[in-house]
Formats: structure tokens, sequence, C-alpha cells
């Protein structure tokens, strides 16, 4: 596939809205913590906000074990 191909396939692409997220009216960019309506998954997203205070080479450990929490939170609320 050509770049010009590339190019017109995604002029042709119909834009997808983002999806809606609730962030509270006091939030910047930089605090602003989505919630999706799924406590357990709110939670991991809240605890993501340590990772711009941690060093570098400890963001594969949290964002690891982020994903173990939504996995579980994910896996348990599909058990419902």
């Amino acid at each position: 596939m050509s770049e010009h191909d590339v190019d017109q396939a995604q002029a042709e692409a119909p834009e997808t809205p983002a999806p809606e997220v609730d962030v509270p009216e006091t939030a910047t960019p930089e605090t602003a913590t989505p919630e999706t309506g799924v406590p357990a998954v709110d939670e991991v997203l809240a605890s993501m906000a340590e990772v711009t205070q941690r060093p570098v080479h400890e963001h594969v450990e949290i964002f690891g074990r982020a994903q173990d929490q939504l996995r579980r939170a994910l896996d348990d609320a599909g058990s419902e």
C-alpha cells in the first residue's frame, strides 16, 4: 500500500467521536482522572496518577500492576 493509498483511506474513513468521559470541572489535563462507573476500574485509573511522580524505570511495574488489577476488575464485572 502506497503512502497515497494510506492518505486516501484516512481521508475516506469516518471520523470516530471520542468517548465521553466524566471529568470534574476543577480537573486540569494533568490531574483529570476519568470515571468509568466501575468502582474497581476507577480506583486503578486514580492510582495511575502516581506514575508521573515515579522514575521512568518504575513505570513498567506500575503499568503491569494496573493491568493485573484491570484484568481482575473486568473479569469480575463480566461474571456478574
